[in-house]
């Protein structure tokens, strides 16, 4: 009993959840979520990415030294070129 509190306890510590950003990105075919999963891919410490293109979301679990800023640069440089909008929903 006391193993399984004390694993407990570790897979609930802060420091072992990962950070999660999400992006309203408007989406309207696979290429746009497919060129938005490719730019976020290439930035270091990115580990998951999950193009919600039905609800017009991406969101994105990240280590450093990956941060939301750079993610939100790197969308907003697409969404200029691609005219689409994009914006940082929650961090």
């Amino acid at each position: 009993f006391t193993l399984v509190l004390r694993g407990l306890r570790e897979a609930l510590r802060p420091s072992s959840i990962m950070p999660e950003v999400v992006f309203d990105v408007e989406m309207i075919c696979d290429g746009c979520s497919g060129s938005c999963t490719n730019i976020l891919q290439r930035i270091e410490g990115v580990k998951s990415i999950d193009a919600n293109r039905k609800a017009q979301k991406i969101t994105v679990q990240y280590d450093p030294p990956a941060e939301p800023a750079a993610m939100l640069e790197k969308l907003l440089v697409w969404g200029e070129k691609a005219k689409k909008k994009v914006k940082l929903a929650s961090a």
